[in-house]
């Protein structure tokens, strides 16, 4: 199943150029920029970017047989994940000593 983004933290409807983290079932991350120019090629299937520009994060969009969550990419030094907890938007920061 795939998680849900929270919506308190979403940063509002996707443009062109923005970093985008495509999440499927399996909790695997796919980057890509979103360009009118260039249809996205996914897991088998391909996605034009004009579908998923104006969506909010956190909509489901589908390429051939394959669901993925959107959300907008973060930093990777601002995301901690373990194994124990799927990534879903939330943001951790380092503890402090």
């Amino acid at each position: 199943m795939i998680p849900v983004v929270n919506p308190m933290k979403a940063k509002g409807p996707l443009r062109e150029g923005d970093p985008v983290i495509f999440l499927d079932r399996k909790d695997r991350e796919y980057l890509f920029r979103l360009d009118r120019s260039h249809p996205i090629s996914i897991r088998g299937g391909k996605i034009s970017a004009d579908e998923i520009i104006g969506q909010d994060e956190g909509s489901v969009v589908r390429a051939f047989l394959n669901s993925f969550q959107i959300c907008h990419a973060m930093p990777r030094s601002f995301i901690r994940r373990t194994s124990a907890q799927s990534w879903s938007g939330r943001i951790s920061f380092p503890a402090r000593a």
